[in-house]
């Protein structure tokens, strides 16, 4: 889906909406984070078309994905669908720990997004059917983490040079 809209949105300017069918399904796994006032990552992947969110649990997570924060996360997707005039939902599956993740994802790619991986442009220069992008905590994913998922067929991605913040992973990874 793509939208072409003026910045004055729903005040005057005229929206168009088209529906696509995407090539290719993207996923997009993330921790959450409260420690960032108005941080909403999942607000501006909605607006990208990513397909799903899984709320991660890692040994390094601060925040839990309780059920009042799933229902705000649920809200603000909702908005964000409204504000950019997508008219399907960011599906939001109910929380997992990373590990359960890790072993069970059917992706035809996937990505564990770290500071130290291989450039974006070279693992994403092919075609691809169905990808999946694992976003750690603030601190980054432990090294145990990263062998596990190593083990399970992940590759390390780099998002850019610098380490971001979760919102902003979030948001280069889409």
């Amino acid at each position: 889906m793509f939208t072409v809209q003026e910045e004055v949105g729903i005040r005057g300017a005229n929206v168009a909406t088209q529906e696509v069918q995407p090539d290719f399904g993207f996923g997009l796994d993330t921790t959450i984070a409260y420690d960032v006032p108005g941080a909403a990552p999942h607000e501006k992947i909605t607006e990208l078309g990513t397909d799903s969110l899984v709320p991660l649990t890692t040994t390094r997570s601060v925040a839990e994905p309780t059920a009042a924060a799933m229902s705000r996360l649920q809200r603000g997707v909702i908005e964000s669908c409204k504000q950019s005039g997508r008219n399907r939902l960011l599906e939001i599956t109910p929380p997992q720990s990373l590990h359960n993740l890790l072993t069970t994802s059917s992706a035809s790619l996937r990505i564990l997004a770290c500071p130290d991986g291989n450039p974006m442009q070279s693992i994403l220069s092919k075609p691809i059917d169905n990808l999946l992008i694992v976003i750690g905590p603030e601190g980054g994913f432990t090294d145990e983490e990263i062998s596990t998922a190593q083990a399970y067929g992940f590759q390390q991605m780099s998002l850019c040079q610098n380490i971001l913040r979760i919102e902003t992973a979030a948001t280069a990874a889409v």
